[in-house]
């Protein structure tokens, strides 16, 4: 891809742009390969979760110096590609690229592809996209969202995440800066938030928050580091323990930065269970520690009974 410093490049996955009610879009776009013939209206796809989020960041763009650009990854093969272009045509937008992978994962694509960011409600292709050197954000919004205008989009960003590690390594004297694969993408992301906050300053079209589990903000030099990029943070949450699902909730968050090593944002049952497990079996560890010192001081006790009876001391 040419090297551009006004282009940003979205790349969104299908399967958050459209709605495909839980199916599998591989199996679903196997069914629908006769969707050219029959007539792009009425093979249209409903908007998806992401949609509404897809049409503020392009509107947005028009205040800026930015060229936005629409990508957009797709699991499904080359047959579903009429349908999902005369869907876009429907909801009025227009991709200047797409990707039909026909099953395979789309990680080793982004970059390729020109992506500065991935949007992607999939903590794996999340994970993928930050594999591979690509910023990668979770959409967080619902389905009953896609049918809802964002006037303000909101970000929330993890402190925490791996992303933000070398931050915290040149802020504690570490050599060197962020490595290339993380500081191009990043440093794009803050720049473009930079322009975003200052071309807006009456209206606020975006609107940040930071998590963290730093005690202080002296603690967190990801926030020195968005300071610096003249990023403006409207709110910030420090402490252990903070119940960031419900923070979240609260905040409204559409994007969450995290990386896919922050599982604590969206806890699966699965994830419940095993820390419940891992509680209980350390409960049950502590019981039979306290079990054995109790035992020990009885035989202690039973000892020195032992040596004080009258036969013991003839």
């Amino acid at each position: 891809m040419p090297n551009d410093s006004t282009r940003f490049a979205v790349g969104v996955s299908s399967q958050v742009l459209f709605d495909f009610s839980g199916k599998d879009e591989t199996r679903a776009a196997e069914r629908q390969q006769e969707s050219a013939s029959v007539g792009a209206r009425a093979g249209s796809l409903l908007p998806g979760r992401a949609l509404p989020l897809v049409k503020a960041l392009l509107r947005l763009a028009e205040s800026t110096s930015r060229r936005f650009e629409l990508v957009v990854f797709s699991p499904a093969s080359a047959d579903a590609s009429p349908r999902l272009f005369a869907s876009l045509h429907e909801h009025g937008l227009h991709a200047t690229r797409a990707a039909f992978t026909g099953g395979e994962a789309f990680g080793a694509y982004l970059q390729a592809f020109g992506v500065d960011l991935l949007l992607s409600a999939d903590n794996e292709e999340v994970s993928q996209a930050v594999a591979s050197g690509t910023l990668a954000a979770l959409v967080m919004t619902s389905l009953v969202d896609a049918h809802r205008p964002i006037d303000q989009i909101r970000l929330a960003f993890d402190g925490d995440a791996a992303v933000f590690a070398e931050v915290r390594r040149a802020d504690q004297g570490a050599e060197g800066t962020w490595p290339t694969s993380v500081e191009k993408p990043l440093a794009s992301l803050t720049k473009l938030l930079s322009e975003l906050q200052t071309g807006e300053p009456g209206t606020r079209h975006v609107r940040t928050a930071l998590i963290s589990r730093s005690a202080s903000p002296a603690e967190q030099p990801v926030l020195k580091a968005l300071r610096e990029a003249n990023v403006r943070l409207d709110e910030a949450y420090f402490g252990t323990g903070l119940p960031h699902k419900e923070l979240l909730e609260v905040f409204r968050a559409h994007l969450l930065f995290a990386g896919a090593e922050s599982p604590h944002f969206r806890v699966s049952e699965e994830v419940a269970k095993a820390d419940l497990d891992e509680m209980e079996e350390e409960a049950r560890a502590s019981e039979t520690a306290w079990a054995r010192l109790r035992a020990r001081a009885g035989n202690r006790d039973s000892s020195a009974a032992a040596d004080d009876s009258p036969s013991a001391r003839k």
